[in-house]
């Protein structure tokens, strides 16, 4: 007897199915970018690439992606928003401390160093002084 072959977005679709909120997305290899999948229904095709479109945070007239929710493993890298000098954003690797902890939860990590530089640079804006 065969042991059944686990689909292999099987994690992304368990995760579809429970959070009527995500978008998912996929790659188009022609035109090399990432298109919607139109009228909320993906066709969950085993060699195509998917993700869930990223959920922005509306600031002013900024958006940047949100942050991270979800503490990463033990040893992952991640990306901190910086607001010193000209660097807006500082990679880290997470070791589950009490700052680690407190950070998530102040909602500056990012798992990109672009999504953490938007966040910084909408922050900057909202309240540096003009002159």
């Amino acid at each position: 007897m065969t042991t059944p072959r686990k689909h292999e977005h099987a994690e992304m679709i368990r995760q579809w199915l429970a959070d009527d909120s995500l978008k998912v997305e996929y790659f188009d290899d022609q035109l090399g970018i990432w298109s919607a999948v139109e009228n909320r229904n993906p066709s969950w095709y085993e060699h195509a690439n998917y993700r869930f479109k990223t959920k922005m945070i509306k600031c002013g007239d900024l958006e940047f992606p949100e942050p991270m929710r979800v503490a990463p493993e033990v040893g992952d890298d991640y990306w901190r928003v910086c607001l010193d000098y000209d660097i807006y954003a500082k990679k880290y690797t997470w070791s589950d401390c009490d700052w680690d902890k407190v950070a998530l939860k102040r909602g500056i990590y990012h798992k990109t160093k672009e999504a953490a530089e938007a966040h910084a640079r909408a922050l900057i804006a909202l309240t540096e002084v003009r002159e």
